[in-house]
């Protein structure tokens, strides 16, 4: 294979610089939020965490549809230009002190993700072939400009927050999706006819469609109003979705029902993994606040800041990760992981990220307070199983899923974000602190019995999927 023949497609850059900013905006949100609400608005722990879960989880829970709709009417780029104006609609109106407008500006979040998240990936998908050899390189690449953007949003919305206001940090996530507007409309040129509509809608069309949207943004947030109801309900849909998904996959040729059954198994040891990774934006991030001395030469280091670490580490390890999985891939070395094994990787080493926690806290006893470089250590030990299991399942919904299929199917892939979000959102509801007993050696006890947890419960599914690895593999090669 030569040099040539492994360039990465101009496309590449284009999704790349579009998926940085959009997670510029994302991660923004996903820093603030919880302490937006405790701190601004005065919640206690339980009703911040339902009301976020249930958000993050409406956020992933979109794309089965955005999805859809870009598969059979809209096309890849057309739904990604309709998601980014709706994230710029919703970051502008955060921060409103009117309830009915910030339930609409989550709302319009929700769905600005349901178009471009699952796109995003999808079009990045189809350009490559079936069995190209630099897909999963290309998509760890692309996987880095997630993270730039996610490394660059709690740094810079934090600092604003603090130092101008809240309002003025949610709006530099909307002059974000500008930039991301711009690279959309000028870039996708550069892509030929890929992601394309695949139908021509009349204006009667879009004058339904339109109108089915604004209907959907209203009763997203009316919905959010009944935070767990929604969450509970998400869990629900999950399970019946990967059982739909699964009857599904007996009317597929054999070859295909193979793959979509080692799928779908793969997604659920993922829910759990991305149930205990997101108690970064909730349970960790009130713990950071709490029981973590954030001081370094007399100043104090923002809590939201912290959320910068995992990006960084992300940006400075991705780089050699992708040249090492397409060395491997192209040599067949026996040292290259499988994708189940980087999936159980992933589970083992965000396992351990809690157990170095739990750790931390036995060393300083009734105090309750760790050093930062503790934490630190354990975004380190997140990052790596983020980077074994993340960007590989990316690649796995493109390369499993049934041509036909690929868009619903990488929308069943965010559903399992949603149920992630939805079943961590009951973890952290576990560590919540009652009203009045901020106290680091009150919460450091609760902290410590749920992390520990956390941690055991991880490592242990991790191993279960190493045993598990040879007969999905088989599943995968059938």
């Amino acid at each position: 294979m030569t040099d040539v023949a492994l360039k990465q497609p101009a496309g590449l850059k284009v999704l790349f610089f579009a998926e940085l900013w959009e997670r510029f905006g994302f991660y923004a949100i996903q820093a603030l939020m919880v302490l937006y609400l405790t701190q601004k608005l005065l919640w206690t722990d339980k009703p911040a965490y339902e009301l976020y879960s249930a958000f993050s989880a409406l956020i992933y829970a979109t794309p089965i549809i955005g999805g859809y709709l870009a598969d059979r009417l809209l096309g890849y780029r057309q739904a990604i230009v309709i998601g980014t104006v709706l994230y710029i609609i919703g970051y502008f109106a955060m921060g409103s002190h009117n309830a009915v407008i910030f339930n609409l500006a989550l709302a319009a979040l929700i769905c600005g993700n349901g178009f471009f998240k699952a796109n995003v990936s999808t079009l990045l998908g189809k350009l490559y072939e079936q069995n190209d050899l630099r897909r999963d390189s290309g998509f760890t690449w692309f996987y880095m400009g997630i993270n730039i953007g996610s490394f660059l949003a709690p740094l810079i919305c934090t600092y604003i927050a603090v130092n101008y206001g809240w309002h003025y940090a949610f709006m530099t996530a909307g002059v974000g999706m500008l930039i991301c507007l711009a690279t959309c409309l000028f870039g996708f040129k550069s892509l030929g006819n890929i992601g394309l509509p695949p139908v021509k809608m009349n204006f009667l069309s879009h004058l339904v469609f339109y109108i089915l949207l604004a209907g959907g943004l209203y009763g997203i947030a009316v919905l959010l109003k009944h935070d767990k109801m929604v969450t509970d309900a998400l869990i629900i849909l999950a399970v019946i979705a990967f059982s739909v998904l699964l009857v599904s996959a007996f009317f597929e040729d054999k070859f295909q029902r193979h793959k979509l059954i080692a799928l779908v198994l793969l997604m659920v040891f993922s829910i759990l993994f991305w149930a205990l990774y997101f108690q970064t934006f909730s349970s960790l991030t009130l713990f950071t606040e709490r029981n973590v001395n954030r001081e370094i030469f007399h100043h104090i280091i923002p809590t939201g800041m912290f959320q910068s670490v995992n990006p960084f580490f992300i940006i400075a390890i991705s780089p050699f990760l992708a040249a090492l999985w397409l060395k491997l891939n192209k040599s067949n070395s026996r040292f290259n992981p499988s994708t189940p094994m980087k999936f159980a990787f992933g589970l083992i080493l965000v396992g351990l990220g809690f157990l170095t926690l739990t750790f931390a806290m036995k060393l300083s006893g009734i105090v309750g307070l760790i050093a930062m470089s503790w934490l630190v250590f354990n975004y380190f030990l997140q990052t790596l199983g983020e980077l074994s299991l993340s960007p590989t399942g990316l690649s796995a919904v493109t390369a499993l899923a049934p041509p036909r299929l690929t868009g619903l199917v990488m929308g069943l892939w965010f559903l399992s974000f949603s149920a992630a979000f939805a079943v961590g959102g009951k973890f952290a509801d576990l560590t919540a602190i009652p009203k009045g007993q901020v106290i680091p050696s009150i919460t450091g006890p609760i902290y410590y019995e749920n992390f520990l947890h956390f941690g055991l419960a991880s490592v242990g599914a991790g191993i279960v999927l190493v045993l598990l690895t040879p007969y999905l593999r088989k599943l995968m090669t059938a």
